[in-house]
């Protein structure tokens, strides 16, 4: 079975079965910390019929991931590294990219390099400033990656 994730074999197997939209269900589960139906998970993420949120949701449970509630809601059961969701931390429901945390540090160096630094035009600060920059402008493309085509 491919619910087991000690192993690394199965730490794979669980992220090649996590991808696409079945991660896709999962991660609105998780993010969101409540309970959905099989309905209002087909209106949220724009899938074809109710029947194919049924079908992720299922595949879900089987791995023990997701579990129903006895008013029939879906919820996530248990938390998992796997695929994409390696890029994230887990803050009380909240799973937010980590490359987010990163980015927002170099543009608050960024931003304070010019409020308590007498900044000139030496190449010193304006190699400080460039490294800042560049810095922050990678870690915000990765955020928008992991966050876009990271769930593809």
């Amino acid at each position: 079975m491919v619910a087991e994730k000690d192993t690394n074999n199965g730490r794979q197997d669980l992220s090649e079965v996590l991808r696409g939209r079945t991660l896709k269900v999962y991660y609105l589960l998780l993010s969101t910390g409540q309970p959905w139906s099989g309905r209002e998970i087909h209106r949220k993420l724009g899938f074809s019929s109710p029947s194919l949120s049924f079908y992720h949701l299922n595949k879900l449970k089987e791995l023990g991931l997701v579990d129903v509630n006895e008013d029939g809601m879906f919820f996530a059961a248990r938390r998992v590294r796997a695929g994409v969701l390696t890029y994230f931390i887990d803050i009380g429901n909240r799973l937010i990219p980590r490359f987010l945390f990163y980015a927002v540090f170099f543009i608050s160096l960024l931003i304070s390099s010019f409020f308590f630094l007498q900044l000139t035009i030496h190449p010193s600060d304006i190699t400080l400033v460039l490294v800042l920059l560049i810095a922050s402008i990678i870690f915000l493309f990765e955020t928008m990656w992991v966050l876009q085509k990271g769930f593809q």
